[in-house]
């Protein structure tokens, strides 16, 4: 099998016919083998904010983007080397964004994540001790067989 890298930006079309042709393009190439993501301050995987559906039957979806994560975006954004890729205002973050839904997420084979900072160890904490739910999306992250998620010492600092 040839490796392949699909991305979801290098599409083109209105918003429905990207969303189509994503899945379409997804389910084509045999399903999800690897899904790199990270873990948002308030529990985000991907853009499935608190309260996304657990058991959505679609695979990627247009979202609004919540004011905490937008601040996110904007700081994660502000200092990136490349001055194309930063925000110039808060105001300027995107508040719609395409996103991979958590069952999407969860059909990768693999699943990895990547998690630093003080700002995410309230989010790892409820992610690992809490209970498995919409209200903290990465919970759901502890139902697969195979996700490694590495944190650091400051996002796992509330870890019990």
């Amino acid at each position: 099998m040839q490796p392949k890298v699909h991305f979801l930006k290098a599409q083109e079309g209105t918003p429905t016919e990207i969303t189509r042709e994503y899945t379409r393009l997804i389910k084509q190439s045999g399903g999800i083998q690897i899904s790199c993501i990270g873990i948002g301050e308030n529990g985000h995987i991907a853009f499935c904010e608190p309260g996304s559906d657990l058991h959505d039957p679609r695979m990627i979806r247009i979202v609004r983007i919540d004011d905490r994560s937008a601040r996110q975006q904007y700081q994660d954004y502000k200092d990136h080397p490349n001055p194309a890729a930063r925000y110039a205002s808060l105001n300027a973050v995107p508040r719609k964004a395409f996103t991979m839904t958590i069952p999407a997420i969860l059909s990768a084979r693999e699943i990895y994540a990547i998690v630093p900072g003080p700002q995410k160890a309230a989010a790892i904490r409820r992610m690992w001790e809490g209970p498995i739910s919409s209200a903290c999306p990465s919970s759901a992250l502890r139902t697969h067989s195979r996700v490694k998620i590495y944190l650091d010492e400051d996002s796992a600092q509330k870890l019990s």
